[in-house]
């Protein structure tokens, strides 16, 4: 079994530097008269029902995704309040992006045309008009797409950023202080990270690049020494290594400490769980089948406080107060065991097994967030089995259904 995990971590590697050649020659459909921009029909969409493949293991609300779809972001695209979504789907050349509905859910997909194999999406004001904007890392076709938004949660114009080698994942985070988000690539055929400068107005510059070991797969961004500038962090598939990086005022990186963490690390998750008001993370190791938590000395070091059993292949993890107690839990979710768990936080660093959830679809990733403003924060999930997006909603007690389902 533990060949099998290996085997499913490292086939995702594969897929994000370019398995998905055999779908190169795959075009998106023009967009129906009147229809919104690069809207691909056909999808099998049904704005009553959701997606039209209810008869997959997951028996809740749910909207049609491109192929294979690998991440998510959350943001306020039309600026009415409500979060809305964009997923980047790698096994082929479209993202998409659906609007929330304020009531829990979301509308009718829109899908926009990107390079090859997008295996990872970012929010941010590229441009300083106001609006966020969307980026996509193409593996298949080495480039980045830019998506200016317009504010009302279009996003018709594009630009290309060629010659970005192999990029897996991606981050847009401000490395020189000069307030525009700048990018921080993933190079996994490079073994390296590679910094994108904002010059203002949405133009970007590639700039220095930086190594890691081998295999550097998912890339984000915190504060883990409390300087108030953000660390860059990616994680190695390979080596099982997180490397930090740390911001100078120029906007030039520097290695700092690297953390070993267990066997194929994928998402991460930050938060306070010690409440001891410095920063912490926990990270799945998919070939260990579990979820590891560390604990932060606030000067950039971390120590391994627990290992939380999740189950077979787990990738996606998110944070949040789940059961309201004021105290951060975690939810995983497993590829190949196709379930969802939770685990409640008792505020000093250590979980306690709440909720095992089947979900019976292979889920890849997963977003806490109120969806529907109410108390309980509700689960976004992607299904890259049935391409589509699951909702799962809580009840504010650490326990989460589809809606419409007893919790």
């Amino acid at each position: 079994m533990r060949g099998a995990i290996q085997a499913v971590s490292l086939l995702c590697a594969l897929a994000l530097l370019g398995a998905v050649a055999a779908l190169a020659q795959e075009k998106a459909a023009p967009p129906p008269a009147g229809g919104p921009p690069n809207y691909l029909p056909g999808s099998g969409y049904n704005p009553r029902k959701g997606s039209s493949r209810a008869a997959h293991g997951f028996q809740g609300p749910s909207w049609d995704t491109g192929t294979f779809p690998h991440h998510l972001v959350l943001q306020d695209f039309n600026g009415d309040g409500i979060p809305d979504l964009a997923v980047s789907n790698a096994g082929g050349r479209s993202m998409t992006v659906l609007l929330g509905d304020g009531k829990g859910g979301f509308s009718a997909p829109v899908h926009y045309d990107c390079g090859q194999g997008p295996s990872w999406l970012e929010a941010a004001d590229l441009d300083g008009d106001g609006h966020p904007d969307l980026v996509t890392a193409n593996t298949g076709a080495a480039s980045l797409t830019i998506y200016f938004g317009d504010g009302k949660g279009n996003f018709g114009r594009r630009q290309e950023l060629p010659d970005i080698l192999s990029p897996s994942s991606m981050i847009a985070v401000d490395l020189n202080g000069d307030k525009l988000p700048d990018l921080v690539v993933a190079q996994p055929g490079q073994s390296r990270i590679q910094a994108v400068f904002n010059r203002g107005s949405g133009r970007m510059e590639p700039g220095p690049a930086y190594d890691v070991s081998a295999a550097p797969h998912i890339i984000d961004y915190a504060d883990v020494d409390g300087d108030g500038r953000p660390e860059v962090i990616v994680g190695s598939l390979v080596t099982g290594m997180l490397h930090v990086f740390h911001a100078n005022a120029d906007g030039t990186l520097r290695a700092g400490k690297p953390l070993q963490v267990g066997k194929n690390p994928h998402y991460r998750a930050y938060g306070d769980f010690n409440g001891d008001g410095k920063l912490d993370l926990a990270v799945t190791v998919a070939g260990d089948g579990g979820a590891e938590v560390y604990l932060g000395d606030g000067k950039g070091d971390f120590t391994r406080s627990a290992v939380l059993p999740t189950g077979i292949s787990p990738h996606g993890i998110a944070s949040g107060d789940f059961n309201g107690d004021g105290k951060l839990d975690l939810a995983a979710v497993n590829r190949i065991s196709k379930d969802l768990v939770v685990f409640l936080g008792d505020g000093k660093g250590a979980f306690t097994a709440g909720q095992r959830l089947p979900i019976g679809e292979d889920v890849i990733a997963v977003a806490a967030r109120h969806l529907n403003r109410d108390a309980a924060l509700d689960l976004i999930l992607i299904s890259a089995s049935t391409n589509r997006v699951l909702l799962l909603k809580g009840d504010g007690k650490g326990r989460f259904a589809a809606p419409g389902r007893r919790v």
